[in-house]
């Protein structure tokens, strides 16, 4: 389990004039949020009002089910304490509960597509790369 020793308490965050928050810090605004991924130990967790990420199975993918946006601006903070974390943001990107079309189906693995569905983002959608540590992976 993650302690407070571990993972302070996060920062209180002030949210600028005409952004609407996302994640707020609350179990409310946590379950927003669904996860498309290979269910191989891999997931999210709440934990002091910060999202976690734990396992190290297939790669795994956690989205807002609740709203698709239009043009947007995103500001996001990030806090990848692990060396050579391989974390991104990917926008753009079909809902993985749906099929893929076949356009796009076409261009994809099928096998790891079925067996896990947080794939599609990687084939429908653009990935923003985080990399806290400055460090090419």
């Amino acid at each position: 389990m993650l302690t407070a020793n571990v993972l302070p308490k996060p920062a209180v965050r002030v949210i600028d004039p005409g952004f609407t928050p996302l994640f707020d810090g609350t179990a409310s605004s946590f379950n927003s949020w669904k996860s498309a991924d290979a269910k191989n130990g891999q997931g999210f967790a709440l934990i002091d009002g910060e999202i976690a990420t734990y396992g190290s199975a297939d790669f795994a993918l956690l989205y807002l089910a609740t709203k698709a946006f239009a043009d947007f601006h995103l500001r996001l903070h990030s806090n990848a304490s692990i060396p050579h974390n391989n974390s991104g943001v990917f926008v753009r990107f079909r809902d993985p509960r749906l099929r893929l079309p076949a356009g796009l189906a076409s261009r994809a693995d099928a096998d790891k597509v079925g067996g896990n569905p947080a794939w599609s983002a990687v084939i429908s959608g653009f990935e923003v790369q985080i990399d806290d540590n400055a460090r090419g992976m």
